[in-house]
């Protein structure tokens, strides 16, 4: 409901983190632990059947974590009464549900339900900022951001457009990083290892579940127990071998100068939430999902460099992240200095005709 506040203006201090922040408030999450994820999976689990996505639901029955579901409208409408019921249930046993619930309890039938193994989603598709006082035409607003979001993530976010622009001239965003692209077949967390000795470092994985092939070398950051583990890390020496992991934490940790010299990005970022996924992963609206990768792994690099001043190496792991970091498709989205720095060298280059020949000569001879 619209509130009028008395704001003349309005400041937003890393603006490019504000779509999350906004979407968190408006987004009702039900974890598999809540008895009515079971419900609502169920209550849609005849519409699926019939539309032959069967296999997809035996998948989160399963617990697949990347299997996503989306139910349609038009079925999100004919079940708003069941829908109430299990929820209003639910959000009386669970205090974390009831500050989304106020927001879309009198607007299912405008929101989208996203299901998975891990939990279930109902958010509006377009965020309702207009009903925020604070966000009215008459507050003018300053934002404040080191990673620009694309135009169309910026309309989606803050429903604007042709917002006067000012980029400050000089060294910005000149922080000397190396980046370092690690080729191996072997565990990659013991070929990191390998090439950094007892050098700390942080890595950052898009999932817990690529987390797991950290976990015997390096330990996992959760925010629910507090920032003790995250500070005791950035005040380790940087000889002390420690090692922490954050998953999908591409904003809003900061490790600059010696806090942290070795950044290890492990796969390609995903969304924070399903909304995002299902987005980037089933409608694959190629310059939004371009525009979205590029800003978290911007984001993600940002993490360890905050100044120019800083210095550091970023590693990065996993074919797809690197193929999708040397896509002269993708370059575009990067800032300017990032490209050169992504940019192949005549040596891999090279490397890369001789492999494909090689490959080429091999399908040759097997055939």
């Amino acid at each position: 409901m619209f509130r009028e506040v008395n704001l003349s203006g309005l400041i937003l201090e890393d603006a490019h983190v504000s779509h999350s922040a906004i979407r968190r408030q408006f987004t009702l999450r039900i974890p598999a632990t809540n008895p009515a994820h079971r419900e609502i999976v169920d209550l849609f689990t005849p519409f699926f059947q019939s539309a032959h996505q069967q296999t997809a639901l035996s998948e989160i029955a399963e617990g697949h974590p990347f299997v996503l579901l989306c139910v349609p409208p038009f079925e999100m409408i004919s079940s708003i009464a069941r829908i109430r019921e299990i929820l209003e249930t639910s959000v009386q046993l669970n205090d974390e549900l009831k500050f989304a619930w106020g927001h879309v309890k009198d607007h299912l039938s405008c929101c989208t339900t996203i299901l998975s193994a891990n939990q279930i989603e109902i958010a509006p598709p377009i965020l309702p900022i207009r009903s925020l006082g604070y966000f009215s035409r008459k507050t003018r607003r300053i934002y404040l951001t080191a990673t620009i979001p694309s135009d169309v993530e910026f309309v989606r976010t803050f429903g604007v457009r042709d917002v006067a622009t000012i980029r400050p001239s000089g060294k910005q965003g000149s922080a000397q990083r190396l980046l370092l692209f690690l080729e191996s077949s072997t565990d990659i967390a013991v070929a990191v290892n390998a090439i950094v000795g007892q050098k700390k470092y942080c890595v950052l994985v898009p999932s817990g579940e690529a987390a797991k092939d950290w976990s015997a070398n390096a330990t996992l950051f959760q925010s629910i127990n507090g920032n003790d583990g995250l500070q005791t890390f950035a005040r380790a020496d940087e000889d002390s071998g420690k090692r922490i992991v954050l998953v999908a934490r591409f904003d809003g940790v900061d490790l600059p100068d010696r806090a942290c010299r070795i950044l290890v990005l492990d796969g390609v970022p995903r969304g924070a939430f399903l909304f995002e996924r299902f987005m980037d992963q089933a409608l694959r609206v190629d310059r939004l999902r371009k525009a979205h990768i590029n800003t978290r792994i911007v984001q993600a690099m940002g993490r360890i460099f905050r100044s120019n001043t800083d210095h550091g190496v970023v590693i990065i792991c996993g074919s797809d992240l690197q193929r999708w970091i040397r896509d002269a498709d993708n370059r575009p989205y990067f800032p300017p200095l990032l490209c050169k720095k992504a940019e192949p060298s005549r040596r891999d280059l090279m490397r890369a005709r001789v492999a494909e020949e090689v490959r080429s000569r091999g399908e040759m001879r097997a055939l």
